[in-house]
């Protein structure tokens, strides 16, 4: 699982940053963040691990949605758009796949 989740980041940050638009960023959010998307695949799997390593487990699912884009809560000094909301441009959202690397 741990390889998997592995691979999983390094290929959704991989195209992330070859999105050209927020139309594309859009599709691979869903692809592999979404309801029915690969990270939520893997996590189905959790269940059969131990509980020792449930933990680590679920650190590497998380830090694979946040190099995806996918924060529940935007980081503390997140960009804002104009209406107060969480910014969530192409942008931002290389911004986090970058820093993920």
């Amino acid at each position: 699982m741990k390889k998997m989740l592995q691979e999983l980041r390094e290929v959704s940050v991989n195209a992330i940053l070859q999105a050209q638009d927020a139309e594309a960023l859009e599709s691979l959010r869903v692809k592999y963040l979404g309801k029915k998307g690969e990270l939520t695949k893997i996590l189905k799997q959790m269940g059969k691990l131990s509980a020792e390593e449930r933990p680590a487990m679920g650190q590497l699912a998380n830090q694979v949605r946040r190099a995806g884009g996918g924060h529940r809560h935007p980081p503390q000094g997140a960009e804002r758009s104009h209406d107060g909301a969480p910014a969530q441009g192409r942008d931002a959202r290389r911004d986090d796949a970058r820093r993920a690397q």
